[in-house]
């Protein structure tokens, strides 16, 4: 009977492992106690050094690291071991995110946060309404791509919310979302304030802003012309996806308790990290990403707000103005308050910044 070279048998037994279709070995006499020197137990060192050198991918959730301290085994198990670990589906295979950004609720900050986690996934594919909320360097527009299973709208109407939820059942993904909301009369100062900085003055959506009347007037008046341009969709939507969508789906962050304290931000940045991905990927990925997050948060790095935070003279003057608002502006901005799960027994409560 002819043997094969061992240098062939090494690569078949490697391939067959590899395949899954090994399920014995078999070293023929002719492999054993070669004299050492000879191209035969040249030939026997590759092939005992190539079944050893063989170890076990770690079997787990996606984004676990080798750990190749491990004790090796044999070819078959390291076969089976790469074969579950390549197959092992990556978060966004199985869930569909859904980001919702509501002007001056703490966008900015969960943009910034939901950025350096994606990025310490890996920059996977995003969509996005609006090229300035990219979330990840692959972003593209969802108007083309709205399978997208990562996706970042701009306050999304009711409708849009149910349109992704309808795409993530059509596909048997899991949809999973996330969106910041605030005391919709501090949105509306803090939206005062901003826009007087001229932050939209570029904006596309703000090309036909009535710039001239809103600055040469004062905070009362220049509050009416925001309300009316898009703050009162703002809180419309804001309280429709609270109210139309179960805990299960909108992990929820309230502005006022992801900004009190570092403490609160990592509490708050833990239960989205475990809405998104728990069972997803392993706990020390979820620890890895935790610490990317806190990029976003105000205490640990005031300057990373700049480009939000409002001066506090002009926050303390629109809060005042307020108050001379409409009286059903007023109401509906309370019932609104109330609505999002805000206490209103001592309206209007301080503003928080």
């Amino acid at each position: 009977m002819a043997w094969l070279p061992s240098w062939h048998l090494a690569a078949l037994l490697l391939l067959l492992g590899d395949s899954g279709s090994l399920t014995w070995a078999w070293t023929p006499e002719e492999t054993k106690a070669t004299p050492p020197g000879t191209r035969a137990a040249k030939e026997s060192g590759v092939l005992g050094s190539a079944i050893s050198s063989i170890s076990t991918a770690p079997q787990g959730v996606w984004g676990e690291s080798c750990d190749w301290g491990k004790p090796q085994v044999s070819l078959v198990q390291s076969g089976a071991s790469r074969r579950k670990a390549a197959s092992a589906p990556k978060p966004w295979d199985v869930r569909m995110y859904f980001i919702a950004e509501h002007h001056k609720s703490g966008s900015l900050m969960l943009q910034e946060a939901l950025a350096a986690i994606f990025a310490g996934l890996g920059e996977p594919r995003s969509c996005t309404q609006v090229p300035e909320n990219a979330l990840t360097t692959h972003s593209v527009p969802c108007e083309q791509y709205p399978n997208s299973t990562i996706q970042v709208h701009s306050n999304p109407s009711p409708f849009a919310v149910q349109s992704a939820r309808a795409m993530a059942r059509s596909q048997r993904l899991d949809f999973r979302a996330v969106h910041a909301i605030r005391k919709p009369k501090d949105m509306l100062v803090s939206a005062y304030c901003y826009s007087k900085r001229l932050k939209e003055a570029t904006d596309a959506q703000f090309a036909h802003f009535p710039w001239e009347e809103f600055l040469s007037n004062g905070p009362a008046h220049g509050m009416m012309i925001l309300w009316n341009w898009e703050m009162h969709r703002q809180f419309s939507h804001m309280a429709d996806m609270f109210l139309h969508t179960t805990p299960l789906e909108t992990f929820t962050i309230r502005y006022e308790e992801v900004t009190n304290s570092s403490a609160d931000f990592d509490k708050v940045m833990q239960g989205l990290l475990g809405h998104f991905f728990d069972g997803l990927v392993s706990e020390s990925v979820l620890q890895q990403l935790a610490e990317d997050a806190k990029v976003a948060d105000l205490h640990r790095h005031p300057g990373s707000g700049g480009e939000h935070t409002n001066d506090p003279d002009c926050m303390a003057t629109a809060s005042a103005a307020l108050l001379s608002l409409d009286p059903a502006i007023l109401e509906q901005l309370k019932t609104w308050q109330a609505l999002l799960g805000y206490p209103t027994a001592n309206w209007p409560d301080p503003l928080i910044d």
